[in-house]
Parts: structure tokens; C-alpha cells; sequence
């Protein structure tokens, strides 16, 4: 579902759906749903429309990001290059909702060397900035606790090494370095694993374990 400050705005400026409706040429069922928080899509047209009229600067003061906790990961080898014994593999990773109503994306690198390990860093390519959906996503995810980010970067890492690319060399990596992105005061997340562990169906128990969570 896409969550909205709608209903709140409506309120703060004394509006009815029925006189924004008016207003902004949008039809009331459309809007009711934003404001319920009931939309599994929506046009661009109408959230521009919303923004213009109660003169919102930024998509985050109308849009905020619901995810639950059946996300979904997906993502594809955007390019490779070879550093003399370096492989390094830009990648496009996405977060999908249940609702497949938002895929968010997160840009970076994977270095596999001669050392028997694979370096993940999913800090953004240097030209490009996290979107903001994405942001607002990890924070979540992270206010929810420490254990909750492990477990998205566990399927993010998942992914990587599920990625046909990744798979040709994954027979002689052993450990993982999987770096999440670092957004504003929050520090970046870094994890160290063992690959055999990282693959196996119990390693989210241990990670519950890990961070003393109760059953």
C-alpha cells in the first residue's frame, strides 16, 4: 500500500475531499483511497496535482514509504570490469513491496578477488544519489532494530550471489563483506559472513539469537 499525509493535509487546511476533488479536476474515489491509505497505485499526475495545490516542496511531505514485512528483492548486473585480478560488478538492486505498488532502488558495486571473498558495497554509484523513498525505507527498517536490517541485507546478498554473473564465481567465494549504504547520522551497516552459513535456511534463527530477540 502507498501511505499519504493526505488525510492530515485535508484537515490542516480545512478541505474536504469533495472541494479538492473540485478543485485539482480529480475524482473523489481516487483521492478517498490516497487518504485512507487504501492506494496500491497512483498517477503521477495526481500527486503533482496534490503538491501544487497545497504548494508541497518535496514528494516526502505527501508520500511516506509502507512496506511490509514480505518484501521482496530483485535485482541484475548493470556492467563489469576487470582490475587485474579483480572482477567488479556494478549493480541495480530493488526492493519490492508485496503489493509490487513500489520497487526502490539501491546502486553499487560487488568486488570478487583472489582472496576467496566478495565485497558488496551498496553505497550508490558517485553520481547518484539514493532516492529518497529508498531512505525513508531503511530508516524504517532500521528504527524497527538492528536484527531487521541483517535480515534485508541477508536477502540483499542473497540476491547478489544468486545474480548469473556473481554464480560463475561463486565456487570459490567463502566469506562476504556486505555494506549498506550509508544515509545521513546513521551508520553505515557493515556485515561479515560466512558463506555457507549466510545460505542456509536456519540463519535467520541465528541471527534472532544473535541479537537476543525473544521467540
Amino acid at each position: 500500500m502507498i501511505e499519504t499525509n493526505l488525510s492530515e493535509l485535508l484537515k490542516s487546511h480545512d478541505i474536504s475531499i469533495n472541494e479538492l476533488s473540485e478543485k485539482i479536476n480529480i475524482g473523489r474515489k481516487p483521492l478517498t483511497q490516497l487518504a485512507n491509505n487504501e492506494s496500491k497505485m497512483v498517477k503521477f499526475d495526481t500527486i503533482e496535482k496534490i503538491m501544487n495545490y497545497f504548494q508541497l516542496s518535496s514528494f516526502d511531505q505527501l508520500l511516506t514509504l509502507s512496506i511490509s514485512d514480505e518484501y521482496s528483492v530483485s535485482g541484475k548486473v548493470s556492467e563489469r570490469e576487470l582490475y587485474s585480478d579483480l572482477n567488479s560488478y556494478g549493480v541495480k538492486i530493488y526492493i519490492n513491496d508485496a503489493n509490487a505498488s513500489l520497487s526502490l532502488p539501491i546502486f553499487g558495486n560487488v568486488y570478487i578477488g583472489d582472496k576467496s571473498n566478495i565485497d558488496i558495497e551498496l553505497t550508490g554509484y558517485d553520481d547518484i544519489e539514493i532516492d529518497s523513498q529508498t531512505i525513508n525505507f531503511i530508516y524504517r527498517v532500521l528504527n524497527k532494530g538492528k536484527y531487521y536490517l541483517e535480515v534485508l541485507a541477508r536477502d540483499i546478498a542473497l540476491t547478489i550471489l544468486d545474480m548469473p554473473e556473481i554464480q560463475k564465481e561463486s565456487s570459490k567465494i567463502k566469506t562476504i563483506i556486505f555494506r549498506m549504504p550509508q544515509i545521513s547520522e546513521v551508520p553505515e551497516g557493515v556485515y561479515f559472513w560466512n558463506k555457507h552459513d549466510l545460505e542456509q535456511p536456519d540463519f535467520v534463527d541465528f541471527l534472532a539469537d544473535k541479537y537476543n530477540l525473544d521467540d
